[in-house]
């Protein structure tokens, strides 16, 4: 999980409010993490408006991944079905519209082709 303030204009996670949107969503699917050891491929594959204390979102280390994903196909208002045994990584920010309320982004990460 990769937290980020949410800032107007888009900045920092700011930005994350579009992909809200479906359309939006389908044309932004694919990114890069950099680490200071890597360079990962990051594959959307669902958006969530969620709670902060939900403890099989936000603690996933005592989840298996299998009931993360439960969870995002039951109430996630994008989801696709991400690669079997694959590495999640989600990028959440606050959503404003209550106090726990969080916006959390899920992909995939592999490590990218050097080339």
């Amino acid at each position: 999980m990769i937290y980020g303030h949410h800032m107007e204009y888009g900045v920092m996670f700011g930005s994350l409010d579009d992909f809200r949107d479906e359309q939006f969503f389908n044309e932004h699917k694919t990114g890069t993490i950099q680490t200071e050891d890597a360079v990962y491929a990051y594959d959307l594959f669902a958006a969530l408006d969620g709670d902060g204390n939900d403890p099989v979102i936000f603690s996933p280390h005592h989840h298996s991944a299998a009931e993360v994903l439960k969870r995002l196909r039951a109430e996630a208002q994008i989801y696709t079905e991400p690669e079997e045994d694959c590495r999640i990584v989600a990028m959440s920010t606050c959503s404003g519209d209550t106090m726990n309320a969080r916006l959390i982004v899920f992909g995939t990460i592999r490590e990218a082709e050097r080339g």
